[in-house]
Order: C-alpha cells, then sequence, then structure tokens
C-alpha cells in the first residue's frame, strides 16, 4: 500500500511540472514583438483624358486631280516641268511639234484672204451695177446677178473664215498648258516620244484638300 501512493504522487509531480513548463513557454512567446509592416509605395494619379490613336493603310489622295493627255497626234518636243514641280494655272507644260499643224493654218488664212478679196470685189461690182440699174442703163437681171456673186463671195468667206479660227485653235492644242493651280505627279513620257490622245503624259493634283482611302 505504501509503495503504490509513492507512485502515484511521483506521476502527478511530473504532470504538474510538464503542465508548468508548456504555460512558461507559452507565456515566453506571447512577449516577443509582433514584425514590422512591409513597406507600400503610393503614387498620387491625376485624372487626364487618354488619347486613342489607332493604325490605317491608307492612300491620300488630292480630291481634285486630273490626267494630263493631248488632243491631237504629234511628237513631243519640249517638256518644261519635272515630277514634283508646283504650277500655276495656265503655266506651260509640254509642247508637241506644230509643224504640219501651223502649215494647215498658214493655208487658212492665205485662203480666208483670198476669199476676203472676192467679196470687196464683188461689193464694189453690186454697187455699180445697183447705181446702172437706178439710172435704166443697166437691167434688172444683171443688177441681180451681181447681188447673187456678192452674197455668194460673202458666204464663201465666212466660211473661211470659220475654217481659219477652227485650224488656230486645233494649233493650240499642240501647247499643254496646266488647267489649274497643283504639283505634277510622274512624266512616263520623254522628248521625242509620239504621242497620241490616248497617251498619259503626267498627272497634276491640287494638294489643298486631300482624302484617305483605307
Amino acid at each position: 500500500m505504501e509503495l503504490r501512493q509513492i507512485r502515484v504522487i511521483s506521476y502527478t509531480a511530473m504532470v504538474l511540472i510538464t503542465v508548468f513548463a508548456s504555460f512558461g513557454c507559452n507565456n515566453a512567446e506571447s512577449k516577443q514583438p509582433p514584425p514590422p509592416p512591409l513597406p507600400v509605395k503610393t503614387k498620387t494619379i491625376n485624372l487626364e483624358p487618354v488619347p486613342r490613336v489607332d493604325e490605317y493603310v491608307a492612300i491620300v489622295k488630292s480630291r481634285r486631280s486630273a490626267n494630263i493627255q493631248p488632243q491631237v497626234d504629234g511628237t513631243l518636243t519640249k517638256i518644261l516641268v519635272k515630277s514634283g514641280d508646283h504650277v500655276r494655272t495656265g503655266q506651260s507644260l509640254m509642247t508637241i511639234d506644230p509643224i504640219k499643224q501651223q502649215a494647215v493654218v498658214d493655208q487658212q488664212r492665205s485662203t480666208e484672204t483670198q476669199k476676203k478679196a472676192i467679196v470687196d470685189y464683188n461689193e464694189i461690182d453690186l454697187q455699180r451695177q445697183k447705181k446702172l440699174y437706178e439710172e435704166g442703163v443697166a437691167s434688172k437681171q444683171a443688177y441681180d446677178l451681181a447681188q447673187q456673186a456678192y452674197d455668194n463671195s460673202k458666204a464663201d468667206w465666212e466660211s473661211a473664215k470659220s475654217a481659219h479660227v477652227t485650224q488656230e485653235r486645233e494649233l493650240s492644242y499642240y501647247s499643254l498648258t496646266s488647267p489649274f493651280a497643283g504639283v505634277i505627279g510622274d512624266i512616263p513620257v520623254h522628248v521625242g516620244d509620239y504621242v497620241s490622245p490616248q497617251t498619259l503624259l503626267t498627272t497634276l493634283d491640287e494638294n489643298t484638300e486631300l482624302e484617305a482611302y483605307i
């Protein structure tokens, strides 16, 4: 009986020591200082509009553009501009050999002069026949024939004048000018080339207003 009591008392003492030891450890741990806080970086943000940028593949063209093509056939004798030049309205760009057309104009001018001489003669004869008819010297038929000759020659002369003006106008086509102010494009022709109304000589662009074709 005595031995059992000693063992029970010893066991109880060990439990108390263990509990005390555990309590002492927990108490020591609770007294340790907490870890320092992690540093946090801050930045002030201002409200600003965000620009929107988009990229596209596009072709920029002038809103006013013209293909320069001749209205007559012939050999190109002069190119007075180069690609990239800024030209004004009416400025000379190129010249086509006008020799043949100039010959036609000269011939037409001579014809007009000849017709005018006939008109002047018939007008004098008409006035003479009219005076003779009024004086009773010439017949009415002679006066009528003089009037008819004058009218026919005058109509012939006016036709020659019209033809002369037409040929003069066509002669102006041999000198190509700028229809408006702009920038000269590529020039695919050279002096000495034979050109026709189907030949593209160059292009002209007015760069005051542009369009982008996306």
